[in-house]
C-alpha cells in the first residue's frame, strides 16, 4: 500500500486598510502593518505549488513572503457590489435585513 502525504496550507492576505476599518474591501494593497508582518514571518519551508488569488493584496502578500506561483482567477474574493468600500457598521445600518441575510445564508448576495 502506497501512502501519499499531502499538505495544504492556506495563507490569508496581509492586513489592508479595509480590514483594519472593518470594511468590505475593494482591490486594495496591503498596508504597512501587513508588510511588516510578512517581513517578520519565516515560513521555514517552500511549497511545491503556490496558487494566488488575483487581488492586489493577495499578490503582494505572496511576494512579501517570497512565494512565486500561479494567479488563479477562481480564488478571487467575493464581489461585494454596492457594499464595496463601506464599513460593516454603515452597511448594517443602511440595509439591516440584507446584512442579516448575508450573515445567515452563505448563498445570499443582497449587495
Amino acid at each position: 500500500m502506497t501512502r501519499i502525504l499531502t499538505r495544504l496550507t492556506v495563507v490569508a492576505h496581509a492586513s489592508t486598510p479595509a480590514l483594519r476599518q472593518a470594511a468590505f474591501p475593494a482591490d486594495e494593497p496591503i498596508d504597512s502593518y501587513g508588510e511588516r508582518d510578512c517581513a517578520g514571518l519565516a515560513l521555514g519551508w517552500r511549497p511545491a505549488q503556490v496558487y494566488i488569488a488575483p487581488e492586489l493584496r493577495a499578490r503582494q502578500t505572496a511576494e512579501a513572503l517570497g512565494l512565486a506561483g500561479e494567479t488563479v482567477p477562481d480564488l478571487c474574493d467575493c464581489d461585494y457590489g454596492l457594499w464595496t468600500g463601506k464599513s460593516v457598521r454603515d452597511v448594517s445600518d443602511a440595509d439591516p435585513e440584507g446584512f442579516a441575510r448575508w450573515l445567515a445564508d452563505p448563498l445570499a448576495a443582497p449587495h
